[in-house]
């Protein structure tokens, strides 16, 4: 509005602030997860009595960050698309009768796409930036195994089978995610966690599965 009335007045400016932008800046992002899965619900002994261990893992990726002009640029927007995955192998004996036994071994094996936004707050210092950011994760499955091998002991009777270990499997995998880090110049380093829903979409049998990233990013 100054500017337009002195423009109309014929008053010389002398100095006018330049208008501050928002940045964008480009990654890459490699590292490890190390995931653990669970099972709770009824009914599902051979998926909930299972110990399925941690699942370490590579993780790749691309990122794209915003980063807002006011506030010395402390507000941020962080975006990514990774790649990332994990495995598992579980066994479980259910004695349903001292005459019928179950011995199962279950298998999983997910690698998704996944997409993360996050807020993302930085302080400054010198050349160094100590960040810290949170949102949601997307994980879309590209590759699936959900399997259960199943020996079934009836008195001398042996009987086994092959099916599907989850019989609703979720395609789509949500979750929260949380982390910190350091960024000299343009590589940083971060430590992050998530907590996602995990693979069942059956209402009676939940699956969370609880991640730690370790992560090394170069920024262009």
């Amino acid at each position: 509005m100054i500017v337009r009335y002195n423009e109309c007045t014929g008053t010389e400016i002398k100095f006018e602030k330049p208008k501050e932008k928002t940045l964008t800046k480009f990654g890459v992002l490699g590292g490890v997860s190390m995931t653990s899965l669970s099972f709770t619900g009824a009914n599902h002994p051979n998926l909930t009595e299972a110990d399925y261990g941690i699942s370490i893992n590579p993780v790749l990726g691309l990122s794209v960050d915003f980063i807002f002009p006011r506030n010395m640029r402390k507000w941020g927007f962080s975006n990514e698309l990774m790649l990332a995955g994990y495995q598992f192998q579980g066994n479980n004996i259910n004695e349903i009768t001292d005459y019928l036994i179950e011995h199962s071994e279950t298998k999983f094996e997910y690698t998704q796409i996944k997409i993360n936004s996050m807020l993302q707050y930085s302080i400054y210092l010198n050349s160094t930036e100590l960040f810290f950011h949170g949102g949601m994760s997307f994980g879309f499955a590209v590759s699936e195994t959900n399997q259960e091998y199943i020996q079934t002991f009836f008195y001398q009777t042996v009987t086994s089978e092959t099916r599907k270990a989850v019989d609703t499997f979720r395609v789509g995998e949500m979750g929260f995610l949380f982390g910190t880090g350091i960024r000299l110049g343009k590589i940083s380093g971060e430590i992050r966690y998530e907590n996602g829903n995990g693979m069942s979409d059956i209402p009676s049998l939940s699956s969370p599965t609880n991640k730690v990233f370790v992560l090394i990013g170069y920024r262009f």
